[in-house]
């Protein structure tokens, strides 16, 4: 394998060569802005390769999609709700903010999905919301997915018919410039939702893009009978079109995926019980489900609650690390905790739960890694969106720090 550095020239000058006694002109080259930009393994991308950055560009000569990924950009998408803090229907938009610097400021709002841009000839219509968010590792577009309500939401839709008028509709749009600006939303209702449910949607938070390029948000269906079931929605033409899985268990509605390292994907999920936490690994996207060991045990304890789960790899000292947010408790939205496992979301141990912020609040929190040391947590608390950058060391050693 050959190696080697990029350089600018900066001039010419001889060296003295004391064997021979003659003077070798040589050509000056420049190497210390070399750095790695990105590393491509055969496990995560098919093939080993890596990015080599070198000195300053200016923003306007990178690629859009590239922008993001050597400025680190960080978005944020959420529910504008205009007249007041209810849900679907009302008048909502999903708008998105963006922080170039590791979340200290943010951008002012602006709107990524307008809900009068989805079907204007279908006249008013009522709100679109409950974003979710993923990048496509392979291109750096960007999708957001949300549930659009033109004439109901989940309550209201019905069963036998997929259109707008009918049921609440899965929506989506992207962007190829880092957030900045977003496409024309698109309606993947009728690629995605069986006739014989009520509605399909997205679960809020953040979707994932596979190692093979598979880009799969967290769905939930409410079936005939109005009984809700987790699933996923995927693509593998890079969004061209989308399917839908199949339900993990009953009763559960918002929830989180990622994929494990034997290329599994494990589905993290809100549950009308109460308690604790469903979990569930499909081989096959979703056709077919199968238990987690940490199904329904209290190491993923939750009071009916979303919750947010993230796999960061190359995090150092610790390699592989999966965390968890959400409030840790059985009853009531308190005690908002990340969690850390260090064994692919085999186990939760207590030694590693980090609690950030006691008060109650509403209890939603989306995680996303901000640099090889620090992982971000947007969440709700008490009438306020909060973010923090938060040291992996910090979880991994929370034993040390009660």
């Amino acid at each position: 394998m050959a190696l080697g550095l990029i350089g600018k020239k900066v001039g010419m000058t001889r060296l003295f060569d004391q064997e021979s006694g003659a003077m070798v002109p040589v050509t000056v080259i420049d190497v210390k802005g070399n750095t790695f930009a990105q590393i491509k393994t055969e496990d995560k991308d098919g093939y080993n390769a890596i990015q080599v950055a070198f000195d300053a560009q200016k923003e306007s000569r990178v690629a859009k999609p590239q922008a993001g990924h050597f400025k680190g950009t960080l978005l944020a998408v959420y529910d504008i709700r205009y007249n007041h803090s209810g849900d679907l229907p009302a008048n909502i938009d999903v708008g998105v903010s963006r922080s170039t610097d590791g979340g200290r400021t943010w951008s002012d709002v602006k709107i990524a999905i307008d809900d009068s841009k989805i079907a204007p000839s279908l006249g008013a219509t009522r709100g679109v919301g409950d974003p979710a968010i993923l990048v496509d590792e392979k291109t750096g577009r960007i999708w957001v997915a949300a549930i659009w309500s033109h004439r109901h939401s989940i309550w209201g839709s019905k069963s036998g018919d997929n259109s707008p008028e009918a049921c609440g509709q899965l929506v989506l749009a992207y962007s190829d410039d880092d957030g900045l600006t977003w496409s024309r939303p698109i309606n993947i209702t009728e690629q995605t939702k069986n006739k014989d449910w009520r509605i399909l949607f997205n679960g809020p938070g953040n979707g994932i893009c596979m190692k093979d390029g598979t880009l799969v948000f967290a769905a939930q269906y409410w079936d005939g009978k109005g009984v809700p079931w987790s699933t996923i929605v995927y693509s593998k033409d890079r969004g061209k079109t989308w399917h839908c899985g199949t339900g993990v268990n009953q009763q559960t509605t918002e929830a989180q995926v990622i994929e494990l390292e034997d290329g599994s994907v494990m589905i993290n999920a809100r549950c009308n019980w109460g308690g604790s936490r469903i979990v569930g690994v499909t081989k096959d996207l979703g056709q077919t489900w199968e238990k987690h060991p940490t199904n329904r045990t209290a190491q993923l304890k939750e009071p009916v609650c979303q919750g947010s789960l993230l796999a960061v790899d190359g995090v150092p000292g610790a390699g592989r690390v999966v965390l968890f947010s959400n409030p840790n408790t059985t009853s009531g939205r308190s005690h908002m905790t990340l969690k850390a496992s260090t064994n692919d979301a085999g186990s939760w141990p207590e030694d590693k739960w980090l609690l950030y912020d006691a008060r109650k609040g509403w209890g939603y929190s989306c995680l996303a890694p901000v640099d090889k040391n620090h992982v971000g947590v947007l969440y709700e608390s008490q009438g306020a969106l909060n973010f923090l950058k938060i040291p992996y060391k910090d979880v991994l050693n929370a034993k040390n720090a009660r």
